[in-house]
């Protein structure tokens, strides 16, 4: 199990340049959990523990503006989830159900925090990664942002 959950971890941009060890120290500290269709995985303003990778399968994430829950996005396996509240603290800023049958690696907050306080070359590569991540994602915003702005203007 081990092995199998090292490979895939590997193949997680967050941890494709962690050594065995760390990759193994990950793979022995993270549970795994199956959510069915529709299954809330948390919901946005619960108190945030842990932090997410989804393994196999797609979580919706939705936000709740005003009185309505819109859809951001939804995201597969390799994913991180949950990386907001790991680094602002608090409470989840959004809400995630399970789109699909997903199975989930979960590691608690206060465990990845000791893993980052002890080991300064694990820490270093989180967060670079983490940094790397976000920037994708702001990237695909910024480009989303752009085309609904073009699609607008081309009704107007």
């Amino acid at each position: 199990m081990e092995s199998e959950s090292t490979d895939f971890l590997k193949s997680v941009y967050l941890f494709h340049d962690l050594d065995e060890d760390q990759l193994l120290w990950l793979a022995e500290n993270m549970q795994k959990k199956v959510f069915i269709v529709g299954d809330e995985i948390f919901a946005q303003g619960d108190k945030a523990e842990s932090f997410y990778i989804i393994k196999s399968g797609s979580v919706s994430v939705e936000k709740w503006a005003t009185d309505d829950e819109q859809h951001i996005t939804t995201i597969g396996a390799g994913t991180i989830l949950g990386e907001m509240a790991f680094l602002e603290g608090g409470e989840r800023s959004a809400s995630a159900k399970a789109h699909e049958n997903v199975e989930l690696l979960i590691i608690p907050f206060d465990l990845l925090e000791e893993k980052i306080n002890s080991d300064r070359d694990f820490g270093f590569h989180f967060y670079r990664n983490i940094a790397h991540c976000l920037n994708k994602r702001i990237e695909k915003t910024t480009n989303d942002f752009s085309s609904l702005k073009e699609l607008k203007l081309k009704h107007h």
